[in-house]
């Protein structure tokens, strides 16, 4: 059987970054390669438009490249308004962490393949998720029996221990199938088979045993589409998919997600000393006392800002709060709309709208032609849109990986579409 390298490359490089989070707790160092894949993606994306013209991107990719670089000037405006930080190399890696997950997708834009290049990425990371899926289940198996380690020794809910695999909390165990069941779901486009459904089972049980509202929230959304696409009459193998993903298909997503999880979204952004709370409650007030621009780089939200403690943080008096106190910073970047707001204020929570709900919508689109694909992407963005809600979703590297999945359905569809 033919090895193809390139495509075992790029399946090797997604899935550094699905399990990045996870390798963090083996090497530190691998706490920033997503930093220098970052500084080689700019390097990439400027040698490929320099070499082959503007002409690579689409006019809306384009568009939306440029929109970040308007945000970057926008923050940087703020830093030298609010003069809360004043070093500019801070002010940088702030920059390349807010824009790294974007530029992954813009990273394999740029990779000029054919179809069959892009075929077969998608079949290597199932195969190898399907692999993973197995072990996962055996561990979970094995660890309600005996302690390997693997589960949450803080967190035991309905008399069952959370799961987190080889992850530091069940939280990030979760994010991985952000990933994986959009994997699973492209790849019945070349066989669908009883195997691969129960494996998508499978997955969406180890999903479950993180025992996390939005877990169980995103599964049944999961099977609510999954029936409203693949079981519906005339939406059977060989027969064109009836019905087409609009925005309020997102909008239930979403709605759907939020009744699941109502309670701990009551809880963590109604009570006063909650992490997310204060931080969406701080979030709109740095906008209005910095208003319109916000407060720049590294100021607030961001990783910067939680390490190198934001002057705003002392000054809001985080320090009454667990887990934001200087010194134990667990919780002070676990957001990205209030980054957003604290950040970039008010123009820049207007153009990251637009910029999401844009990506979201034209890389859906993209891909229509192709059932399995398009219900794969529409998970994918939706995933990615509700998490945002209570995580920094749009700018951890755990979504990497998400977003260069995302460009190889769009590599797949623009070039189905050529023939």
């Amino acid at each position: 059987m033919k090895v193809y390298v390139r495509e075992i490359i790029l399946t090797a490089v997604i899935y550094l970054f699905a399990l990045q989070r996870a390798l963090t707790t083996v090497w530190t160092g691998f706490n920033y390669i997503d930093e220098l894949f970052a500084l080689y993606a700019m390097m990439d994306i400027v040698i490929s438009i320099m070499k082959r013209g503007w002409g690579v991107l689409s006019k809306k990719e384009h568009q939306l490249l440029l929109l970040w670089v308007v945000i970057f000037v926008l923050g940087v405006v703020g830093n030298v308004y609010s003069k809360l930080i004043d070093s500019w190399f801070f002010i940088l890696i702030d920059a390349i962490s807010m824009v790294k997950v974007w530029l992954s997708y813009y990273v394999v834009i740029m990779i000029n393949r054919n179809e069959r290049y892009y075929d077969r990425v998608i079949q290597y990371s199932a195969v190898t998720g399907r692999i993973l899926t197995w072990i996962m289940l055996i561990c979970l198996i094995i660890s309600q029996f005996a302690d390997i380690g693997m589960t949450s020794d803080v967190s035991i809910r309905y008399g069952i221990a959370s799961f987190q695999f080889i992850y530091n909390v069940p939280g990030n165990l979760c994010k991985l199938f952000y990933f994986l069941i959009p994997v699973f779901i492209a790849d019945l486009n070349y066989k669908n088979t009883i195997w691969k459904k129960i494996v998508i089972g499978i997955a969406c049980i180890v999903w479950a045993s993180t025992m996390r509202a939005r877990s169980f929230a995103f599964i049944a959304a999961f099977i609510i589409v999954y029936v409203y696409f693949f079981t519906r009459k005339g939406n059977t193998i060989g027969q064109k998919l009836k019905g087409k993903i609009k925005p309020w298909h997102i909008a239930v997503l979403i709605c759907l997600t939020f009744i699941i999880t109502k309670d701990q979204i009551v809880f963590y952004f109604t009570t006063s000393s909650q992490a997310r709370s204060v931080l969406l409650r701080y979030g709109i007030k740095t906008m209005m006392n910095y208003f319109p621009i916000g407060a720049g780089f590294g100021t607030f939200g961001s990783d910067i800002a939680s390490t190198h403690y934001s002057q705003l943080y002392t000054q809001y008096g985080f320090n009454r709060f667990y887990g934001m106190r200087m010194g134990e910073e667990y919780f002070l970047n676990d957001n990205y709309w209030p980054m957003i707001m604290g950040q970039f204020g008010f123009v820049g929570l207007i153009l990251v709208l637009y910029i999401v709900f844009t990506y979201s919508f034209y890389v859906i689109r993209l891909v229509k032609n192709n059932r399995y694909i398009y219900v794969a992407m529409f998970l994918a963005m939706g995933f990615l849109m509700a998490s945002s809600i209570a995580s920094k979703s749009y700018s951890e590297y755990s979504s990497i990986c998400v977003f260069m999945l995302a460009a190889v359905f769009v590599q797949k569809g623009k070039r189905a579409a050529d023939h």
